[in-house]
């Protein structure tokens, strides 16, 4: 059942091709069933995707399986709230829609759910084994089940409820971390060619010392651009994880994209230590062990992995993978059908080509 839901009333512009069109903003409003943009209405099942960044709000829209994709900039209310409530409520609708269609197919008892503590979605678990930690397709978080079945045990071999919402995969270099904000600043001043680049950027302080040393030495011929450069730089080494559980974090990731996977064994085993149940650092391990091209044991950890998240996506894909590799065609098509590849294919295509365009 759902819950009552304050609707939500902001303005917004529409963007084209990048570019933000018409001079005036125009109305808009989520009530929980309906999404109304100006004189458009989508009904809340229609919305396959959304995403947002600074003050863009990106959605994929399937109406009678022809897809349709758009961006708006968003005034009078942060993106970030607006996609939050869309897919706390189509997320709901839809986990509804499976439990009923299990039940009619006698098969209620499988059915099961967890609903995100940090963004509201509701997860489907019913194909995937019970585990101690459930990932967030939505808010791309790796949490742990905390109910009244939870252990102290389980407590104490977890991060707790606010530590887990700052760490999650880099987009940059693909592995479990805590991602900050960063900027990409150049300032490039020839006599008489001046040139200059501005971005903001989301990464772990690993991937951002490599572009902090080559906006430090391409920012030399022009000094606006080296403060920012240096103020990188600091950040990039300062921010990186110094304490708590995961402190090391950042090393042992450097030394395993490197392929150096035997010294970071020893860094990841400590934070393993502080950590048994964590799917994210074994799914580090078995990238690593992925990089040097030790595809049988990337397999165990990735199970492993499994183990801690049943239906952690990066350990999923990292799995299938392996399963590919190996030639484990039984295996694969079982993973498959979990995760539900075949049918997902199609809009994860669609979903990059809209967020490569628009920088969502």
């Amino acid at each position: 059942m759902l819950n009552e839901f304050d609707p939500l009333n902001f303005k917004f512009r529409w963007m084209d091709e990048g570019n933000v069109t018409g001079f005036r903003a125009i109305a808009g409003s989520f009530d929980g069933k309906t999404l109304k943009l100006g004189e458009d209405v989508y009904l809340v099942d229609q919305v396959e995707a959304a995403g947002s960044s600074d003050n863009m709000l990106s959605l994929i829209i399937n109406q009678d399986d022809e897809y349709e994709s758009f961006t708006i900039v968003v005034v009078g209310e942060k993106p970030e709230t607006i996609k939050r409530a869309i897919d706390s409520r189509r997320s709901a609708m839809g986990v509804s829609e499976e439990h009923k269609r299990l039940v009619a197919q006698g098969q209620g008892a499988s059915f099961r759910s967890e609903v995100c503590p940090h963004c509201d979605a509701t997860i489907s678990l019913s194909k995937f084994a019970d585990s101690p930690q459930c990932y967030c397709d939505f808010c791309e978080t790796l949490f742990t089940i905390r109910d009244q079945h939870s252990s102290q045990a389980i407590e104490a071999s977890s991060l707790d409820r606010t530590l887990e919402a700052k760490y999650r995969m880099c987009e940059e270099c693909g592995m479990y971390s805590y991602p900050r904000k960063f900027t990409k600043f150049y300032f490039i001043f020839l006599v008489y060619f001046i040139h200059w680049t501005s971005d903001k950027t989301v990464r772990c302080p690993a991937c951002m010392r490599i572009e902090a040393w080559k906006m430090l030495f391409g920012n030399v011929f022009g000094l606006l651009g080296l403060p920012v450069a240096l103020v990188q730089l600091f950040r990039s080494y300062r921010g990186k994880i110094e304490k708590g559980p995961l402190k090391g974090l950042d090393d042992a990731n450097i030394l395993a994209n490197r392929g150096k996977i035997d010294r970071a064994l020893d860094r990841y085993d400590a934070l393993m230590d502080n950590l048994p149940i964590n799917a994210g650092i074994k799914y580090n391990i078995g990238s690593g062990l992925l990089t040097k091209g030790d595809v049988p044991h990337a397999e165990t950890m990735f199970l492993m992995s499994l183990e801690d998240c049943s239906n952690f996506a990066p350990s999923l894909s990292g799995l299938h993978f392996c399963y590919s590799s190996l030639d484990k065609k039984k295996e694969r098509e079982q993973l498959e059908f979990q995760m539900g590849i075949e049918a997902d294919m199609a809009l994860e295509r669609l979903e990059q080509e809209m967020w490569d365009e628009e920088g969502v």
